[in-house]
């Protein structure tokens, strides 16, 4: 069997759907609200989801999502002031 190359954010943060983001983080803002995906609710969070939306491969796998995942963080780096946004 081949090992696994590479990894996503849900590798990192254990989601596998809607509620699991919510169980895990509670009732918080998500750059994928629909899919309760990528919190934004601290600064740690919203680092994590910019280093996720920055790879291609990730936004490639967001497909007509990614715009407004991208935008969502953004929004939430200018309100936490992180960056340059």
């Amino acid at each position: 069997m081949a090992a696994k190359q590479g990894y996503t954010i849900h590798d990192l943060h254990g989601h596998d759907g809607a509620d699991e983001g919510e169980k895990k983080y509670g009732d918080v803002k998500f750059a994928d609200p629909a899919d309760h995906k990528y919190p934004i609710d601290t600064d740690e969070h919203i680092r994590a989801a910019e280093s996720y939306i920055g790879m291609p491969k990730n936004r490639a796998a967001l497909g007509d999502k990614a715009a407004e995942v991208k935008a969502n963080i953004d929004r939430a780096a200018r309100e936490h002031s992180i960056g340059d946004h």
